[in-house]
């Protein structure tokens, strides 16, 4: 039981650190990165930190309250201190913070969303009416506008709504991230001579073992999915299937838009700040 557990959490951690998946975003809001390796060191040192933090986390709720308490606890932290401080308020404080956290993250993702919407249709990738942006503000209100209506209705959802949403985000990470490593290694093996202002350590095993672990994330969140449902196709893999079917439709719908523009022309469209 331990140990299905600690997949079950373990398959949903892409979705967790989504947040760094909006520096992309951010960098193109940059008006000039000049040095991309310090932008490497601040994503591993946060990395570095948040896992201090959560760890440091655990280890204060584990002492501040006998195992009874935590084991029988819904919200595990926050009855943690509610009993350490004996104070109901020093709860409802912890939770509280939880939500700011929450918020914080909401916002990375909803900006993140919303950019990439604009950079697709500013690249003619999908229909150009998302590149628009306000007369006033200079924000991508269609994609701004339309990212809110999404948010919107998954909030209205409700909860079961928003775990498979989790589940199916989670496995989406996860494959993206193994495609993006596989793309990275074809990338330098068929155009070694491009210019590379970040060269990265480790190159190839460091590569392997990402691709290596990816893949594992991705079999797990199938498989630890499927177990968890007791289906004999989960709400998530259907999810997902629709989620690619609708990607293919967009791409072969948008191909008369696609053609309007050269590929120098659209890579210079994608570089524009």
């Amino acid at each position: 039981g331990a140990l299905k557990g600690l997949f079950l959490v373990l398959i949903t951690t892409p979705f967790w650190y989504s947040g760094f998946n909006t520096m992309p975003q951010a960098i193109g809001e940059v008006a000039d990165l000049r040095n991309p390796m310090m932008l490497a060191k601040i994503v591993a040192s946060t990395f570095i930190a948040g896992g201090v933090f959560y760890a440091s986390v655990i280890l204060a709720t584990a002492l501040a309250a006998p195992r009874d308490v935590l084991v029988n606890a819904e919200m595990g932290v926050a009855s943690a201190i509610e009993y350490a401080f004996n104070s109901f308020w020093m709860g409802k404080l912890v939770l509280f913070t939880g939500l700011l956290g929450l918020l914080t993250t909401w916002n990375a993702v909803f900006f993140s969303a919303a950019r990439v919407l604009f950079a697709l249709g500013r690249a003619r990738l999908i229909y150009p009416s998302f590149s628009n942006t306000h007369p006033k503000y200079g924000s991508p209100h269609v994609a701004v506008l339309t990212v809110g209506l999404l948010c919107i209705g998954g909030c209205l959802a409700g909860r079961p709504a928003l775990i498979i949403a989790i589940n199916t985000a989670a496995l989406s990470f996860s494959l993206v991230y193994l495609l993006a490593c596989c793309a990275f290694m074809r990338l330098r093996q068929r155009s070694p001579e491009l210019k590379r202002p970040y060269k990265m350590p480790g190159y190839p095993y460091l590569v392997i073992i990402a691709i290596v672990v990816c893949s594992l994330m991705v079999i797990c969140s199938l498989y630890f999915t499927w177990i968890e449902r007791q289906t004999l196709i989960p709400v998530e893999w259907l999810l997902m299937l629709f989620w690619i079917l609708a990607g293919v439709l967009v791409w072969f719908g948008s191909g008369r838009v696609r053609r309007d523009i050269s590929e120098s022309e659209r890579r210079a469209l994608m570089h524009t700040r």
